[in-house]
């Protein structure tokens, strides 16, 4: 019988500090026997133990990706160990201490451990058991539990849903921090921005339930708002099914400074703009998988030039002289 993968709400939080505890000590001292062996007794306790374990493992090994000029500060070479060790030891300080701002920041542990998860500037297509299908933006971490009810439960980022029909006739509930999203046969969009939630409906409708005031709205389609714990906005037109979800940033009459913004959740860095181009308005469709590309094409569509400070920083800034035919 196939065990389904343990989701993030299920893990205890607590392991995951005895975790990163012992992998901080272990990143340290990689050829301690003593302390390999105690690692590995942990690990063989519980099922969860080795899950996060590995999980662990795996985030810290993104960690090699990080430009050596971001906290370089915090990063510099010490006499007992060495500076890869340290970015890691600086990053589970932050996890494991127990007023670290990190472990308790609203689903943090969750983002790290979700079952599914999406790196930055990745997009991909998940089936669930139902027929339900989920596209999951850049940066995106969601659990799915399905017992006597169909739970999607997301932590960050954004996702296009067109919910399956299930046989057993189960309600289907998307959960947030901010309240829950019950749809009814429908296509929809869910983007989890800083304190609330944006929602746009495509087909079907969907009842909004804030989780504090349990205020209740329904949305049909071609309707959007944007709710938080409280409050829930009123409703506008949700416009074109979202370009994100085959591969694009589509900018209508957007402010050069929305557009970086927006660009940015797709690449590592920086994107920014002087404040001389800042308010320019574009129109057009720009791949997020090419990153440079589309940022080459703002060039050709507006007076304005790059300038890559850094291979993570870049500046748009309004063009210097005439330009070469």
């Amino acid at each position: 019988m196939k065990t389904e993968p343990t989701t993030a709400s299920q893990i205890d939080p607590g392991i995951v500090e005895e975790a990163s505890h012992l992998l901080a000590r272990y990143w340290a001292a990689p050829e301690d026997p003593e302390l390999l062996a105690k690692c590995n007794v942990w690990r063989a306790a519980h099922p969860q133990h080795e899950l996060v374990w590995q999980r662990l493992q795996t985030f810290g090994q993104k960690l090699d990706d990080i430009p050596t000029t971001i906290a370089r500060h915090a990063l510099l070479e010490s006499p007992s160990t060495s500076r890869r060790a340290t970015l890691k030891l600086f990053t589970t300080a932050a996890v494991i201490t127990g007023a670290g701002y990190v472990l308790h920041r609203p689903h943090f542990w969750q983002q790290q451990f979700a079952t599914y998860r999406t790196a930055l500037g990745e997009t991909r297509q998940i089936r669930l058991e139902d027929g339900t299908r989920v596209w999951m933006n850049t940066a995106t971490s969601l659990d799915v539990e399905f017992t006597n009810l169909r739970r999607v439960i997301l932590y960050s980022g954004e996702i296009f849903v067109e919910t399956g029909k299930d046989p057993q006739a189960r309600p289907f509930i998307l959960v947030t921090a901010q309240g829950d999203v019950r749809p009814i046969g429908t296509q929809f969009n869910l983007r989890a921005l800083p304190d609330k939630i944006a929602v746009g409906v495509y087909d079907g409708s969907v009842e909004l339930l804030t989780a504090t005031t349990k205020q209740r709205l329904r949305l049909d389609a071609g309707q959007q708002a944007q709710f938080s714990s409280s409050h829930i906005s009123t409703p506008d037109n949700a416009g074109a099914t979202p370009a994100w979800t085959t591969g694009f940033l589509a900018a209508e009459r957007m402010t050069l400074s929305e557009f970086a913004q927006e660009l940015s959740r797709y690449r590592r860095g920086k994107i920014q703009c002087t404040s001389e181009v800042a308010a320019m308005q574009l129109t057009g469709v720009f791949s997020i998988k090419d990153t440079d590309r589309a940022l080459m094409n703002l060039t050709k569509a507006l007076p304005i030039e790059l300038e890559y400070r850094t291979r993570y920083w870049v500046l748009i800034k309004a063009r210097q002289g005439k330009r070469e035919k």
